[in-house]
């Protein structure tokens, strides 16, 4: 979301509600500072705003966070694997030159576990890579 487009809706949420500060108990000497309370009420809505769209990010989207469970790679490959004719129709190779090929680059692409998130396994990015 642009600053353009949260300015507008505080702009638009100023208009429907009251204002932040209670102005009709000062007296007002020119327009310019009626402007300014309404310019410094707008940046504290901003302000608000703003970090509300900052708590609603996730770190990890929900779709990837089932992947392990409903991919495609831990439903398909394991499938494959009991029929060599579809796992070479699939990866083009067989099943033993994968698995000879995976243990040849399997230290070059593995990445670690940390405590946010489980890597993908070294298997699943060759399958990737081949697909």
């Amino acid at each position: 979301m642009n600053s353009e487009n949260i300015y507008s809706r505080c702009v638009a949420e100023r208009e429907k509600t009251t204002p932040i500060f209670n102005t009709s108990s000062y007296r007002k000497s020119s327009t310019s500072s009626s402007d300014w309370e309404e310019e410094i009420e707008t940046v504290a809505a901003l302000i608000v705003l703003q970090e509300d769209v900052k708590s609603s990010r996730t770190w990890v989207h929900a779709v990837n966070k089932n992947r392990e469970k409903l991919g495609e790679f831990h439903h398909l490959v394991p499938e494959l694997r009991q029929c060599s004719k579809r796992f070479h129709m699939y990866f083009r190779m067989s099943k033993e030159e994968f698995d000879y090929l995976h243990e040849l680059i399997r230290i070059d692409i593995q990445k670690q576990n940390t405590q946010f998130w489980r890597a993908v396994s070294s298997e699943e990015r060759l399958a990737v890579c081949l697909r």
